[in-house]
């Protein structure tokens, strides 16, 4: 049995999204209502000379990682990569999810186009090998998390707060999501629903109804849920919740 800090459960960080526009992904997110931040790129001692550009939706908890796959084909939508649980010390949640059997950490650094002062924020994640959802999940470790994210960056225009999670339209959970549930904070995850989606706790519906208006996006509304199903860039569904 996986045991972890007494009980204490990883809370979903961010959820990355790659296209082969990051300017189109970049747009579809404004759409949508959320603020998108300044370009950056994230660069890895353990891969020198490699550079992946990168925008950034960040949340009160949580963020989006909007990532530039330009190899991949132009029509292939964005849709969620897989999913990271912040961890305060990667050493011991890889210790604690051992039996999940994890890749070897990998360490990046975020860097900035605008040159901001300060030293660059370096993290630092591991992906689990256990099938636990239908994507890849994995745990991740900041030196100082979001030290180098300004505040008026989590502001958005549709009130978003924060990730609840993702939602699959598979029945059920991987064999290994059990053992992983006690160690990562999965209560978000929601399965059969009608297509993949991503689900946004907001501060106002209203708002939010006014951002896809005036983005001329499609929705339908339902007592405290509002749905927008993909569009252009976007592949997967986004579900706003007050």
């Amino acid at each position: 049995m996986l045991k972890f800090q007494d009980g204490a459960m990883l809370p979903i960080d961010h959820i990355p999204m790659s296209h082969q526009d990051l300017g189109l992904l970049s747009a579809a997110f404004v759409r949508l209502g959320f603020f998108v931040a300044p370009p950056a790129e994230f660069r890895s001692p353990d891969t020198p000379g490699e550079v992946w550009p990168s925008r950034g939706v960040f949340l009160e908890r949580g963020w989006f990682d909007l990532q530039e796959a330009s190899a991949a084909p132009a029509d292939r939508p964005a849709v969620p990569g897989s999913c990271l649980f912040l961890a305060s010390d990667l050493e011991s949640a890889t210790r604690a999810l051992a039996p999940m059997k994890l890749d070897p950490p990998f360490r990046l650094t975020r860097h900035w186009a605008d040159a901001r002062p300060g030293p660059q924020l370096s993290m630092a994640f591991a992906n689990l090998r256990a099938r636990v959802a239908p994507f890849m999940l994995a745990v991740i470790a900041y030196d100082a998390p979001g030290s180098d994210v300004d505040a008026a960056w989590r502001r958005h225009p549709n009130t978003a707060l924060e990730i609840l999670g993702p939602g699959f339209p598979d029945p059920s959970p991987g064999p290994a999501a059990e053992d992983a549930a006690r160690v990562l904070d999965l209560s978000g995850f929601r399965y059969g629903m009608g297509g993949l989606a991503v689900r946004i706790r907001v501060e106002d519906l209203d708002r939010v109804i006014g951002c896809l208006e005036a983005g001329q996006l499609e929705f339908t509304r339902g007592g405290l849920e509002i749905h927008v199903p993909p569009f252009g860039a976007l592949g997967c569904a986004f579900v706003f919740s007050a």
